[in-house]
């Protein structure tokens, strides 16, 4: 029995989402580029999560989950409401535009 869930557990973490987004983030949206043009850009951030677990790969959906909550994480320290993707995901990390939209 052991050794199946010693099999099975890195299988469970790869499925895993990790990053939380904290209370005052929960508000901040995430949009795309385009829809961002009328806001008033407050900076860039590079933010980064593993893309592999030992030897298993995660999956993409959760990895750009969890760079996302980063970004908006990140966005309210830096007195945003909006964050946008810059760049497409290389490498388990992402650029992220920092936006005040809704003032």
């Amino acid at each position: 029995m052991k050794n199946v869930f010693a099999l099975l557990f890195p299988l469970l973490l790869v499925g895993c989402s990790w990053v939380t987004v904290t209370p005052k983030a929960e508000h901040v949206l995430a949009l795309p580029q385009e829809r961002v043009t009328h806001c008033e850009k407050l900076g860039e951030i590079t933010v980064t999560v593993l893309e592999k677990i030992w030897f298993l790969s995660r999956r993409e959906e959760d990895i750009s989950r969890d760079l996302e909550r980063l970004a908006k994480n990140n966005a309210v320290n830096m007195g945003g409401d909006t964050v946008a993707p810059l760049t497409k995901i290389a490498d388990g990390q992402r650029k992220y535009g920092i936006y005040r939209c809704l003032d």
